[in-house]
């Protein structure tokens, strides 16, 4: 478990999208599009909880901020963490401390893993 929580917290991006820190220009781009895509499916009131496994670099956080929503993610690699920390949105880097309930819980390109 310790092993895995290593890679996944520095090396995961490094090996699985060939970046290494923070995230390039491009994917910022298309994260936004999908950010909002997402937002649009999920059509919550203000004030919905959301949590949101597997935050990576937070556009969807914070797209879901802007529609008026509690946003908070996990994202355990440090690089794409402390980008959305930039966005000013809430990011842990696992599971403890995200306490419920929530209106919806998204998990993006993480069910693969």
């Amino acid at each position: 478990e310790a092993e895995l929580a290593a890679y996944y917290r520095t090396r995961y991006r490094a090996d699985y999208q060939l970046v290494s820190g923070r995230p390039p220009r491009r994917h910022l781009a298309r994260t936004q599009a999908e950010a909002a895509r997402r937002a649009a499916l999920l059509a919550l009131p203000p004030g919905a909880r959301v949590l949101d496994f597997g935050a990576g670099s937070g556009e969807f956080l914070a797209e879901g901020q802007r529609h008026g929503w509690a946003m908070l993610g996990v994202e355990p690699g440090e690089a794409y963490a402390g980008h959305a920390r930039g966005l000013g949105v809430t990011v842990l880097p696992g599971l403890e401390g995200a306490e419920g309930p929530f209106d919806a819980i998204t998990a993006h390109h993480v069910l693969e893993h």
